[in-house]
């Protein structure tokens, strides 16, 4: 017992690399290195989404979000979006209550995998602002409309029982 507790307290025991970046973790079960591209694979902010975390695990990859206060309202739409468009090679769970969703990929054969989501992500902000744009003109459409039939209704009721009829 005292020689396992002693073997768990080394870092060779997990197999933990020191790492430039805090906020991504990699656990590997081999005794090999961990390659040192996928260490220095950085995933910048988009314009509705925040890097929360990564975990490299073996040929797999998960990427932890969440969406800023500004689109936390359209969280539904970005759902919508995500798995409307989703590449085959990329799993994604989400959690409504606190507005983050994760991506999972294997990343074996890849060199970079984080460059196929990082063009996916930035596609799907594209989408996003062209919908909430389109969703913004809508309602002022519809509202601009309402206007219109409630003065023309005002205009035909003030008539006092006139019609018009066709001159000849």
């Amino acid at each position: 017992m005292t020689q396992t507790a002693a073997a768990l307290s080394t870092d060779r025991a997990f197999n933990i690399h020191e790492l430039p970046s805090t906020t991504t973790l990699f656990v590997s079960g081999s005794t090999a290195e961990t390659p040192k591209s996928s260490a220095r694979q950085e995933f910048a902010d988009g314009t509705f989404y925040r890097s929360e975390s990564q975990l490299q695990y073996d040929d797999k990859l998960k990427v932890s979000f969440s969406v800023k206060e500004t689109y936390r309202a359209h969280f539904i739409l970005i759902k919508g979006l995500l798995e409307f468009h989703r590449p085959p090679g990329f799993v994604f769970s989400y959690n409504t209550q606190d507005g983050t969703f994760d991506v999972a990929t294997a990343s074996a054969g890849v060199s970079q995998p984080l460059e196929g989501l990082n063009k996916f992500l930035r596609k799907v902000a594209a989408w996003l602002d062209q919908e909430i744009s389109f969703k913004r003109q809508l309602k002022e459409m519809m509202s601009f409309e309402r206007e219109y039939r409630a003065k023309l209704a005002k205009v035909y009721a003030g008539g006092d029982g006139f019609t018009l009829i066709r001159a000849s």
